[in-house]
């Protein structure tokens, strides 16, 4: 099968099992953990637009907070017919704009560095 990353950044994966939470329940690679996979962008980027709905307001100690339910868009824009044999990688968003489509994932759980920043995922997600 192949992947194709419709995100702007690259998507790195690890397996579960190469991954310990540390005190704070952050996910880190075990030592010695290597990708399984690695995926640049494509160059093309799948995008899902938003739509806010108003709906009522609710009060909080006497204040008017707005509420709004988030709607999709469609077509998604960048997102190419299904390809047998391929998949894509794209935004959380963007997956849960076309729910019936299993072809489509998303970057899994973060997997992040000793500083804290994100460098994988583990395995990939469906909406």
């Amino acid at each position: 099968m192949r992947g194709v990353n419709l995100t702007p950044h690259a998507v790195v994966v690890f397996r579960s099992e190469d991954t310990e939470r540390d005190e704070r329940r952050v996910l880190h690679p075990k030592d010695g953990a290597t990708p399984i996979l690695s995926t640049q962008p494509s160059g093309t980027i799948a995008r899902a637009a938003e739509r806010s709905v108003p709906l009522d307001d609710v009060e909080v100690d006497g204040v008017s907070i707005p509420v709004t339910r988030k709607t999709f868009v469609l077509p998604v824009t960048g997102l190419p017919e299904p390809e047998d044999g391929t998949f894509y990688v794209v935004s959380q968003i963007t997956a849960a704009a076309v729910p019936d489509r299993d072809d489509v994932f998303f970057a899994g759980e973060a997997v992040r560095n000793g500083e804290g920043m994100i460098i994988g995922c583990v395995g990939l997600s469906r909406a």
